[in-house]
């Protein structure tokens, strides 16, 4: 039995693993993707309780429980706005409609969403510690959640100002 390859052979071996070895990279950079993500989202949604500290050393030690309440609830409705319609005013896709098969990475895609929109509202929350009710606070916290997504849509959902060229890094409005 002869087991020398010849020259046409080698190079089908060879691009037969070569195409294996792209297959495996694209995997391992689908995952490497992911895992950034996935771990920068925790980290915005940590922010959550960085401010719930800062806000907590602010205010009188009476109103501690009352700060943490506002901080959960920034979270909560930044959360269920996000799921309702947040994601779609942002970008024009439903959550519900990625649920099964996910084009694109939109799953990672909607839960750094859902950290931003959330997060959004915490940082008002800090000027308003000790001066509004939880009820009226709650109606500030959903118009800030809407104001988010509205931005979003502008500049980074196809909106006009990314039609202009706008380009915006975490807020820093640069261009």
């Amino acid at each position: 039995m002869n087991t020398t390859l010849n020259d046409t052979e080698r190079i089908a071996l060879l691009e037969a693993r070569l195409d294996e070895l792209m297959t495996l990279s694209t995997h391992l950079q689908d995952a490497t993707d992911t895992s950034w993500v996935l771990s920068s989202a925790s980290l915005v949604m940590l922010m959550q309780l960085g401010f719930l500290m800062l806000e907590a050393g602010t205010v009188r030690s009476h109103n501690v429980i009352a700060t943490a309440a506002k901080n959960v609830l920034d979270f909560v409705m930044g959360t269920l706005l996000a799921c309702l319609c947040g994601y779609w005013i942002s970008f024009d896709t439903h959550p519900l409609t990625i649920m099964g098969n996910d084009p694109g990475h939109l799953h990672e895609s909607f839960l750094f969403h859902v950290a931003f929109q959330a997060t959004a509202a915490t940082i008002v929350s800090g000027a308003m510690a000790e001066r509004t009710a939880i009820s009226a606070y709650g109606i500030i916290a959903f118009v800030v959640s809407l104001m988010y997504c509205v931005g979003v849509r502008l500049t980074y959902g196809g909106g006009w100002l990314s039609d202009l060229g706008f380009h915006d890094f975490a807020g820093s409005g640069g261009t």
